[in-house]
């Protein structure tokens, strides 16, 4: 299997309340397709999403109410 570059940025995510709001944020990003891996920072209201392009679109990610109805 080839070695498949990812990229790593990071978005806000706005209105989190809690440390559980950014960790339900983060556990629905890590099993989105095409992300490899995601932290979510509460203090700085950030994710942070290393992704493989063409797999995902990080405009299309949903993060859903599991997440306290947060968008990045």
């Amino acid at each position: 299997m080839p070695n498949t570059a990812t990229i790593r940025a990071t978005y806000p995510v706005l209105h989190m309340s809690c440390a559980s709001c950014a960790a339900g944020v983060q556990s629905v990003l890590k099993k989105q397709k095409g992300v490899k891996d995601a932290a979510v920072n509460f203090a700085q209201k950030t994710a942070s999403i290393e992704y493989t392009p063409g797999l995902t679109d990080p405009g299309e990610l949903q993060i859903g109410r599991a997440s306290c109805r947060e968008r990045v």
